[in-house]
């Protein structure tokens, strides 16, 4: 793939376009180099190319910015969950319109995508998922729906549900009454307590009447102690 190409495509994945790859999620161009941090890769890599095409891959030091193994190739996830495609701005920009109005305009983030201006995209950009897609889909999705599939939760994890969803509630209220950006409303982007539940036991134990919830769906509740914990 062309560098240009390539550099594009990095852009629509989320990578943030530097003058020096020191983190990952960035990637730099210089000439006929191109530095890219994976989120996925210990190290940075370095492609040389020659023309067209990539004449050698190297990983690279990111203090020193020295090259150092070569490679013989590398995998390249995207850097974030969004889509930042053509296709995906236009969706994000519609559905920005349809929760705001014209208030949308105002909004920091829409202001920045429509203009171009990634580098100025800050963290937290996963917050407004749901408008970058035309549908978005679960966890509970991903199960195979002619098997029966197994789940185990610690514990107490309705309490932590609730807990969770409470925390999620306040910061979303702290930051719509503080002004700027207005935030994603939670129920655009998370389950709500009876959602969660419907996938849970009806009670906290391991008994029999709580080992299937649906047809092929069985979730059981178990002890988690220490560094196991999955919270």
């Amino acid at each position: 793939m062309p560098l240009e190409q390539l550099a594009n495509r990095l852009s629509q994945a989320g990578f943030a376009n530097v003058s020096q790859v020191t983190e990952r999620g960035q990637f730099s161009k210089r000439g006929a180099l191109l530095d890219i941090f994976p989120p996925s890769s210990r190290f940075p890599i370095r492609l040389d190319y020659f023309d067209d095409e990539i004449d050698t891959i190297r990983i690279f030091d990111v203090k020193t910015q020295l090259s150092a193994a070569n490679i013989e190739e590398i995998e390249l996830i995207p850097s974030r969950e969004v889509d930042l495609s053509d296709s995906g701005r236009t969706c994000f920009r519609q559905s920005m319109r349809q929760l705001w109005g014209e208030k949308a305009e105002e909004h920091a983030l829409y202001q920045r995508l429509s203009e171009g201006r990634d580098n100025y995209l800050s963290g937290g950009l996963e917050y407004y998922l749901p408008l970058f897609f035309d549908e978005t889909v679960s966890f509970f999705d991903y199960l195979p729906h002619n098997e029966e599939v197994s789940i185990f939760i610690e514990k107490g994890a309705k309490t932590y549900v609730t807990t969770r969803l409470q925390y999620i509630n306040q910061r979303y209220q702290y930051s719509a009454n503080k002004g700027g950006s207005a935030p994603l409303p939670p129920k655009e982007l998370y389950f709500d307590k009876d959602e969660w539940f419907n996938f849970l036991p009806v009670n906290d134990t391991n008994s029999s009447d709580d080992k299937e919830r649906a047809k092929h769906l069985s979730i059981s509740f178990v002890e988690v102690k220490g560094s196991e914990s999955i919270y």
